[in-house]
């Protein structure tokens, strides 16, 4: 019996090894295109926060502004949400494409551009 649990573990733990490139979504968004789009996503989210709307307003006006952020990118809500989902789970990646979000966001808001 104690056996049969080992090679059971066993198993599981070799299944549940995958090596980066086998868990990567097939459409993985490259690194520069996700940080342009969670640029102009975040610019969506501070200009709806600085308008007093209610909340479902505000939410609707988001969902609105993403979707047209995603159009303008040409890429599909699941495409963004699938890498959006592979770099927050490899945390080194994910730490590397917010720092280069970030210095974007502060370029831009230097410069005045709010798209």
């Amino acid at each position: 019996m104690k056996w049969l649990s080992l090679l059971l573990l066993f198993v599981l733990g070799l299944t549940a090894c995958k090596t980066e490139q086998e868990s990567r979504p097939a459409a993985l968004i490259p690194q520069q295109k996700m940080v342009s789009i969670m640029a102009d996503i975040h610019m969506a989210e501070g200009i709806i926060s600085a308008k007093e709307y209610s909340k479902d307003s505000s939410l609707l006006l988001f969902a609105e502004l993403e979707n047209q952020m995603l159009a303008k990118h040409g890429v599909s809500k699941k495409e963004f949400k699938e890498s959006y989902n592979w770099y927050v789970s490899h945390v080194n990646e994910y730490k590397a494409l917010y720092t280069i979000v970030v210095d974007t966001l502060n370029v831009r808001t230097s410069e005045g551009k709010v798209q």
